[in-house]
C-alpha cells in the first residue's frame, strides 16, 4: 500500500532504518486536567477547556518497524462497537488500531514488542480479546514491556478496579486475565534495568 492509499487515520514516516507508523484509535472527552498536580485556576488560563472541566484529547498509537522487529507502542482502546465503554457521544472512534495496522501490512501475531507507555485504558484496554470464553492476548508472540510502577501500581489502585463488564478494565486484563502469567511481561525502571517474569 502506498502512503496516498493509507486510510486517514494512518500515516507513515522512514526514518534511518525505522519506518514509524502513527495510528488514530479516534478522540474523545476527558477529564484528565483535573488529575493535575497543578491549581485548576492555573491550568485554566492556559487550556480550553468546557464547563465540565473537559477537554478533547486524540487517542493514537505508533508502530514501529525496524529490521525484524514489530514494535506496537501502546495498545490503544478496545475493538469499536456498541459494547466498547468508549463510544459516541463522547468519543469518536476510527476502525481501530488492528484496522490500521492491517493497512501496513500487520497482522497481530506479527507483532515482536508491546511497549505500555502508561497504564490508562486507552493504552491497553486493546490489549486482550475474548476468545471462546476466555481473554487472550490480542498480540500473542509480542514481549510486553511496562514499567514497574505501572504494574505495580495496577494491584493496587482504585481506579483500575475491574468493574462489569471485565473487557473494559485494564486491571483485569493484567492482572486477572492470563496476560501475565503465561505470557511474558518485562518490568522496566526508568533507569532501563529489565527484570523478567515468566
Amino acid at each position: 500500500m502506498t502512503t496516498s492509499d493509507m486510510p486517514a487515520y494512518v500515516t507513515s514516516r522512514t526514518v534511518g532504518a525505522a519506518t514509524i507508523t502513527a495510528i488514530s484509535d479516534g478522540s474523545g472527552r476527558s477529564s484528565i486536567l483535573g488529575s493535575l498536580a497543578v491549581p485548576r485556576e492555573e491550568w485554566r488560563r492556559e487550556v480550553d477547556a468546557d464547563d465540565r472541566d473537559e477537554i478533547t484529547l486524540g487517542y493514537n498509537v505508533a508502530h514501529v518497524r525496524l529490521g525484524a522487529a514489530s514494535i506496537l507502542i501502546d495498545l490503544g482502546f478496545d475493538d469499536p462497537g456498541p459494547a466498547s465503554p468508549w463510544r459516541a457521544p463522547r468519543h469518536q472512534r476510527t476502525p481501530g488500531v488492528v484496522a490500521g495496522l492491517a493497512a501496513i501490512g500487520v497482522r497481530p501475531e506479527g507483532i515482536t514488542h508491546v511497549l505500555i507507555t502508561h497504564a490508562h485504558g486507552d493504552h491497553v484496554a486493546g490489549g486482550a480479546i475474548e476468545r471462546a470464553g476466555r481473554w487472550v492476548p490480542r498480540y500473542p508472540n509480542a514481549t510486553y514491556f511496562l514499567g514497574r510502577a505501572d504494574w505495580e501500581g495496577i494491584t493496587r489502585t482504585t481506579h483500575m478496579r475491574v468493574p462489569p463488564p471485565p473487557r473494559s478494565s485494564m486491571h483485569g486484563k493484567l492482572r486477572k486475565k492470563p496476560w501475565c502469567g503465561e505470557y511474558r511481561i518485562a518490568h522496566v525502571t526508568i533507569a532501563g534495568r529489565m527484570d523478567r517474569r515468566r
